[in-house]
């Protein structure tokens, strides 16, 4: 016997907005999230069926047509006050660790000692910040990376100008604590671009990083000034970039926005598989 086939027609609409009530339709299997995501499935047939195998079956003769409209304008994005504000606290750190990054680089060879030993502890100093502030990251969250890399560079920064003229021998270790919290908090940057939803994060990555290139092409201006005035306006800007990250909102809120789609679409597939079940046992009950 010919197995009848049962077309689902889907439509989702997406917008940022925070609404949080999930609403069921008795006439039609409705789903509303959060995020706006409204799905809406109609069928002949609803009936609710019993725990059977034919449940697990795949759904290859159930069709679907799925149409999801996604709004990633800038202009919508700053509608939600949560991403507004973690959008101007990211892009002031940009600027900062892009300028600092780029503004210890310039400063190196005028610092005192051989340039050559500082040049190779500056070098595995920031190879090894990116990996270890991209495995902080993922247990620490953003905020807390971004104040101890800011706080690691200030100490670094700090003891070079204070100590730097009588104790020649300790500057590499400055060194390697100056870059290594510059270039940890560089890379975080990029990591914290994940604080956005997918459908935004191009915009605020190209966002942040035109600025902060803007920011970078300051440094090797300052780099010149005479000593101590560059590291001095390192320091300043750390410990400004430091307090700024305290102010990030890392909750859940968006990271359940993220996955909210995905959720529908695995609602939608199980479904599609309850319907394949349904005509199957109908067609044991004509037999």
């Amino acid at each position: 016997m010919q197995k009848s086939r049962t077309t689902i027609p889907i439509l989702a609409s997406s917008s940022w907005n925070n609404k949080s009530n999930i609403e069921d339709n008795s006439e039609s299997m409705g789903l509303r999230g959060s995020n706006g995501v409204n799905i809406i499935n109609r069928s002949t047939d609803q009936t609710a069926l019993p725990t059977s195998p034919a449940l697990h079956a795949p759904s290859k003769d159930i069709e679907e047509e799925v149409e999801i409209k996604v709004d990633g304008s800038l202009k919508n994005m700053i509608k939600d006050r949560t991403m507004f504000i973690n959008l101007i606290i990211l892009l002031f750190l940009w600027v900062a660790s892009a300028f600092d990054y780029y503004l210890i680089n310039f400063q190196l060879k005028y610092i005192d000692g051989d340039i050559y030993v500082n040049t190779i502890v500056s070098s595995v100093s920031e190879v090894t910040a990116y990996i270890v502030s991209g495995a902080l990251y993922q247990k620490i969250g953003p905020k807390i990376s971004f104040v101890v890399s800011f706080i690691i560079g200030i100490i670094g920064s700090l003891f070079y100008i204070i100590f730097a003229d009588n104790a020649k021998s300790f500057i590499p270790y400055m060194v390697l604590g100056s870059k290594f919290g510059i270039s940890g908090s560089f890379n975080v940057v990029y990591l914290a671009n994940g604080l956005f939803p997918p459908v935004y994060s191009s915009t605020t990555f190209g966002l942040c990083n035109f600025f902060a290139r803007f920011a970078s092409m300051l440094a090797p201006i300052f780099a010149e000034f005479p000593k101590p005035i560059p590291m001095t306006i390192f320091c300043i800007m750390a410990g400004i970039a430091a307090g700024v990250s305290m102010l990030l909102r890392t909750n859940n809120r968006i990271s359940r926005q993220m996955s909210f789609s995905d959720s529908i679409l695995e609602s939608v597939h199980s479904y599609s598989k309850v319907k394949m079940a349904d005509d199957d046992l109908k067609e044991v009950d004509l037999d």
